[in-house]
Parts: C-alpha cells; structure tokens; sequence
C-alpha cells in the first residue's frame, strides 16, 4: 500500500508539469502575482517551493478552489508549527481578518514520498507536495481581497510564506 501511495505522489508531480492553461502556477523561475511569495524571508523559508498550483485563477465563489504547493523542506519541522492568516476585502475600510490555527489541522494533506514515514504532520526533511482544498461560498461574495499565509515553526522560524491581491467572482453566468 505505501510503495501505491509512493508512485501516486511521484505521478502527481509529473502531472503538473502537464496542467491544462486553466491552471495557474508558478515556479521559483518566475513569479506569479496571485499568490505570490512573501519578500520577507524567502531565501530562509524551511519550505522551499518550486511549484505552485492554484485551479481556478483567480478564485471564483460557489466553486472549489483546489491549491498544490511542491517543494522541499530543509529540515524536520518541529511538533506544533503554527499557521498565521490575514484575509482583507479592499473596497471597504474593514481592517481585515487574521488569526493562528495549527499548520497541522489546516494543511489538508502532506505527502512525502518515504515508505517508512509513519506521520503526516509535522513533515520531514524531503520532497512534499501540500494539497489544499476550499469550497468558496455564496456569502464571501465577489471583490478585490489581500490575503496572506505565513507559517512559522513555535521557534518563530518561517516555514513558508505566501501572499496575494486577487479579484474574486462568480463564474460566468452566475451572480448573486
């Protein structure tokens, strides 16, 4: 079952090389202005990404929004990592929302391709790919947000740190 799980990852990776133009991505070689990488510790990030997928770009309401982040943690990460978010809908003068929730209770799924690793989360040194999955409700509506994701180690080292400016809508032929 675990070497199943080991090519199903592998396959993975091959197949975002391949995405469909409908995706969105990014890779160290280039940058994609939504998400984008946080300028603040880039070079020192634990979570070195190489490749990011966001399905749909940009995020519509009612519709899922499905998120792959591929890459390399430098180093084992450390029991209880924390997941710092901020959130904004800029057409308001609301300051935004933030807050902390466990890195291991938000990130869906972290997969590494050892056969004798026992654990999801906290992930090892190696190879991973992150798997996110939303369903972006009625209620959020359509607008311009800022969000940020910063995860930090409960040593306060960055992890990883991603941050976007997106116009978020309905899809074609829907509206409130």
């Amino acid at each position: 079952m675990e070497q199943i799980r080991f090519l199903a990852v592998n396959s993975l990776v091959w197949l975002a090389w391949f995405q469909s133009s409908s995706q969105r991505s990014t890779s160290t070689a280039t940058s994609l202005s939504i998400p984008g990488f946080c300028p603040e510790s880039r070079d020192t990030d634990l979570f070195q990404i190489e490749q990011l997928i966001v399905n749909p770009t940009p995020p519509l309401v009612e519709e899922n929004l499905d998120i792959y982040i591929y890459g390399t943690f430098l180093s084992d990460i450390s029991d209880h990592p924390v997941w710092n978010w901020y959130a904004r809908e800029n057409s308001t003068d609301n300051p935004g929302r933030s807050g902390t929730v466990p890195f291991c209770g938000i990130m869906e799924t972290i997969e590494q391709p050892d056969v004798n690793r026992e654990k999801e989360c906290p992930p090892e040194k190696g190879f991973a790919l992150i798997s996110l999955h939303y369903y972006i409700p009625w209620f959020v509506g359509e607008g311009n947000f800022t969000v940020k994701f910063d995860a930090m180690t409960k040593e306060g080292e960055r992890i990883y740190c991603l941050d976007g400016e997106f116009e978020m809508k309905y899809p074609e032929g829907k509206s409130v």
